[in-house]
């Protein structure tokens, strides 16, 4: 299994953003990295139009310098995502 990102690792305004992460295989990644369009149109199909606008939003506004990204709180919701998820395993 390898961790695929719904819209690309290097937008990293949503790298670290679990709505945009999906399980898959070499197979998988490979042709979402060759048929884009599809791949985008299936995340927002499986993420819903709201949250992928908001990937969207969050993405440019990184890349447009209009903000960083924070990665301490970034590392904090990773935690609180994983300690809650232990919590309900």
């Amino acid at each position: 299994l390898q961790v695929l990102h719904g819209i690309d690792r290097d937008e990293l305004g949503v790298t670290w953003d679990l709505r945009n992460l999906f399980w898959g295989d070499a197979g998988i990644n490979k042709w979402g990295s060759e048929h884009r369009r599809r791949w985008y149109a299936y995340v927002r199909a499986v993420r819903g139009d709201e949250v992928y606008a908001d990937l969207e939003r969050r993405a440019d506004a990184v890349n447009s310098g209009a903000v960083k990204v924070d990665y301490e709180a970034v590392e904090r919701d990773l935690l609180a995502t994983i300690a809650e998820r232990k919590e309900t395993a």
